[in-house]
């Protein structure tokens, strides 16, 4: 039983000292290795391609030499050529410190607006040309200036003055001539408005299509800003015969300025029946007609009528450049009508050899500031240009260089002269006028006068 007792009584454990705690160690903090600087090579600035000097700078135009428009458009072609004959006299271009010469690359696009669409794209795409000028008048403008748009190329509208050819957004056309509603009336009324300051009710009336009816919104415009009083604004048909009923409407309110806008046409019939009619007018502005030499078949009754053109060999364009001291590039219109016989042209040159000669002066002009044939850089030297030339002022609208801003159109008017000549007179700008502007004679008045000849 003892041992038994031993057995199930567990003996009493002896008390033991806790086992000492370790003290612990700080770790140590490990040594990051040096990161390696990356080599990075040195960014280089791509240097801008080097244009080349051309040997030659070509000039591309389609252009009407026969068909329908040959008279305006072989004018124009001849004040073209005496603008490359006069630059290349002088050596050429002044280009990158040098002179190039230009190469004019023409084709004649016998009147028809198709081909002349055929013709520029090929000027562009197997000619090379660097710059195109447009053909004569704005139906081909607006036909050929989309084929110049597609391939981003400089061009220049010389002879197409529809206000629409600069509301279709072309980013590449500069344009040298002035358009209906900016440009037109705004000479004519200045003059008669320093000759005659007591002159004030108008009578407009207006062709009925695009360029008659452009004509009539301008003179409603300059007719407000000049002061005048409208007493009479219509239109009439393309096709009229007849425009009596309308001028004896006219006749009747007695106006000081009768405004006529419309084509030669037109213009010559409203010309013969204010005379059959006897009706008396102070001042008669008939736009187009009057410009045009065939209007001295009228023999003395032509004498009074009055218009505006955009270039005559009278005008000194230089001698207002120095008058309000600006710029002046190009010929004189003396050197340019020189240029112009030596060239076999005849007769008398007309507006239209001045319309030519500027699209090759702006060209050279523009390339000479840009100092780049870069369509984008030719057309930003376009927008900063401002001077006179032999067509007078070019300056365009900076934010739509399609748009002509600083064009000057002279008044011309018929006029009897010494020897019972009939003279045709260039009136304003004062500056080079030819003859004082005179109020239209009196019907009754020429009836006692003898004929008179050109």
């Amino acid at each position: 039983i003892a041992a038994a007792a031993m057995v199930m009584t567990p003996p009493t454990p002896s008390p033991t000292s806790p086992s000492p705690k370790p003290t612990p160690t700080t770790p140590t903090t490990p040594t990051t290795p040096p990161t390696p600087t990356p080599t990075t090579p040195t960014p280089t600035t791509p240097t801008t391609p080097i244009e080349e000097i051309p040997s030659e700078i070509r000039i591309g135009v389609a252009i009407q030499l026969s068909g329908a428009q040959v008279v305006e458009g072989a004018a124009s072609f001849r004040g073209i050529q005496c603008a490359v004959k006069w630059i290349n006299d002088h050596g050429g271009v002044n280009f990158k410190g040098r002179k190039v010469p230009l190469k004019l690359i023409y084709y004649d696009c016998e009147s028809k607006r198709d081909y002349a669409v055929k013709l520029v794209e090929k000027l562009i795409t197997e000619d090379k040309v660097h710059i195109v000028i447009h053909p004569y008048a704005s139906t081909f403008v607006m036909a050929t200036a989309p084929v110049t748009e597609k391939y981003k190329m400089f061009s220049i509208n010389f002879g197409g003055s529809s206000d629409a050819l600069y509301q279709q957004g072309f980013k590449y056309m500069v344009s040298t001539h002035g358009f209906a509603v900016i440009h037109y009336w705004q000479t004519p009324f200045t003059m008669i408005k320093e000759v005659d300051p007591g002159a004030k009710k108008v009578a407009i009336i207006f062709k009925d299509d695009e360029w008659g009816r452009s004509l009539g919104e301008s003179a409603r415009i300059k007719t407000k800003n000049f002061g005048f009083e409208v007493v009479y604004d219509r239109s009439y048909p393309p096709d009229i015969t007849d425009a009596t009923p309308m001028l004896r409407e006219i006749a009747a309110l007695k106006p000081d300025i009768l405004c006529v806008g419309g084509h030669y046409k037109d213009g010559y019939l409203i010309a013969t029946q204010l005379r059959d009619l006897r009706i008396n007018i102070k001042w008669v502005i008939i736009q187009v007609t009057v410009a045009k030499p065939e209007f001295s078949d009228l023999g003395k009754w032509a004498v009074g009528f009055m218009g505006e053109t955009t270039w005559e060999p009278e005008c000194k364009w230089d001698v207002i450049a120095a008058k309000e001291g600006k710029e002046y590039y190009g010929p004189t219109s003396d050197e340019l009508v020189k240029l112009y016989y030596e060239l076999g042209g005849t007769g008398r040159p007309s507006a239209y050899t001045g319309y030519g000669a500027i699209s090759v002066l702006v060209a050279a002009k523009c390339i000479e500031t840009a100092q780049s044939l870069n369509p984008d850089k030719l057309i930003q030297a376009a927008k900063q240009l401002d001077f006179y030339c032999v067509k007078s002022r070019f300056k365009v609208d900076p934010e739509n260089p399609a748009k002509q801003i600083g064009s000057i159109n002279p008044v011309v008017q018929w006029q009897r002269g010494e020897g019972n000549k009939l003279v045709y007179a260039v009136i304003y700008p004062f500056e080079f006028a030819t003859s004082n502007p005179i109020p239209m004679p009196t019907w009754e008045e020429k009836e006692g006068w003898p004929e008179l000849k050109p």
